[in-house]
């Protein structure tokens, strides 16, 4: 991908945003993460149950610019902005094996949201948890 390509997603794409990343993750078996970039330098970090793409824990991170987002992003990735896919283009969804406790992953992912212990990246000027349900969690109106 290139700046460009970004900025054209955000400004005329069907949901202004562009994903720029999806896959599994170690730490949270069965949960798929998507970074998608959005307009107003908002940064969405998307945590999903496999299978699923809505419902899920949104992390939104709101940057001074464009380019402290693009920048946070490159380093949270550990790779440059030519280096990511086009995941709204592409559709790319990753596979998962078998034998996954989506409970226990979910449980978690849940109690890391609780004691904010979900790596994400840095620079951001405000970080916003979505939707209530998941505010709810990270604040503790809601056991985990």
């Amino acid at each position: 991908m290139n700046v460009n390509e970004v900025i054209s997603y955000i400004k005329t794409g069907s949901t202004k945003s562009v994903c720029v990343d999806r896959r599994l993750l170690d730490r949270y078996p069965g949960i798929v993460r998507d970074i998608v970039i959005k307009g107003n330098n908002r940064l969405h970090l998307e945590f999903n149950t496999y299978g699923y793409d809505e419902g899920g824990l949104i992390i939104e991170l709101l940057y001074e610019d464009f380019d402290a987002l693009i920048s946070a992003l490159e380093k949270y990735l550990h790779s440059n902005i030519i280096e990511w896919d086009n995941i709204t283009k592409s559709g790319f969804y990753p596979k998962i094996m078998d034998g996954v406790d989506y409970d226990l992953s979910g449980r978690h992912l849940k109690q890391e949201l609780r004691n904010d212990l979900i790596d994400i990246p840095s620079g951001w000027n405000k970080k916003v948890v979505l939707p209530d349900y998941w505010a709810d969690i990270a604040s503790g109106k809601i056991d985990v």
